[in-house]
């Protein structure tokens, strides 16, 4: 199974790496930072998912995994520790002014250009096939709400199968709803969708679905497709994100079946 999850991956991989980005990179710290939580090393799993944070700030979407596990308030003052470590790293070759017009800088640019387009997103997706411009906000809150209902389920908190569930949403969700999305940025989804689908028992559906991932948002992208179905379908269709949303929303229903099926036990149990 993993050297197929590492196939699953390879070619938007060596995209991602060929495009010089850092998303190989993000995708493996988030991981990683899930692992130690995991296993309760919790001032690695702070460090990492910092240090992705302060690469690209949607890595903070990552916090949500915290709230599974013990161990909060060891989480809250090791990430205030690394938060402060890695605000200050860059004085050891730039002043204090430069440092600060620097995030001055990021800042300002994070803020114009929320405006510029709506990437390879869901927001792409409803403006490219149903011609409609949805505010950016709106949709980031639906998404935000969609992402954040499964905390409710506070029995699963302890459930492993709950846990990864989750981070695969996160993981899908930090491309799917950024309106930055391009196509190098989504070998982070397709971590999410590897882990996904590797780590469970296989079904009809999600075979269909992972095969349907690997060839219109593995491949879509590169010389496997002719030029033609690229310029022409693919690109202006956004085609690359509808298999990261139909998965993305099975996810969501794979923690649904989840939680009733939890709440059955509890009650035949008491």
């Amino acid at each position: 199974m993993k050297l197929l999850a590492h196939l699953f991956l390879l070619f938007e991989m060596i995209s991602s790496t060929q495009n010089s980005q850092s998303n190989v990179l993000i995708a493996g710290l988030m991981v990683l930072s899930f692992v130690f939580i995991r296993e309760g090393k919790i001032e690695k799993a702070a460090l990492f998912l910092l240090l992705a944070a302060f690469i690209k700030p949607f890595a903070l979407v990552g916090f949500i995994l915290f709230l599974f596990f013990p161990g909060k308030i060891k989480m809250f003052v090791w990430s205030v520790v690394w938060t402060s470590v890695l605000f200050l790293l860059p004085l050891l070759i730039i002043s204090w002014p430069d440092l600060i017009a620097q995030y001055h800088n990021w800042q300002v640019m994070l803020n114009a250009d929320h405006s510029a387009s709506y990437g390879i997103s869901v927001m792409g997706w409803i403006q490219t096939w149903f011609g409609l411009s949805p505010d950016k906000l709106i949709v980031l809150f639906i998404g935000v709400v969609l992402l954040l209902i499964p905390l409710i389920a506070t029995k699963l908190y302890s459930v492993s199968r709950f846990q990864i569930l989750m981070l695969c949403s996160v993981l899908l969700w930090v491309i799917l709803f950024n309106h930055k999305s391009e196509s190098p940025t989504f070998i982070i989804a397709m971590a999410g969708m590897a882990i996904w689908y590797f780590t469970q028992q296989p079904s009809t559906v999600n075979t269909v679905l992972i095969c349907v991932a690997f060839l219109f948002t593995g491949l879509i992208a590169t010389d496997v497709f002719p030029r033609t179905i690229r310029k022409e379908w693919a690109e202006p269709y956004v085609i690359k994100v509808v298999p990261c949303i139909l998965i993305w929303l099975k996810i969501l229903w794979d923690i649904t079946v989840l939680w009733i099926e939890k709440n059955k036990k509890t009650n035949t149990d008491s």
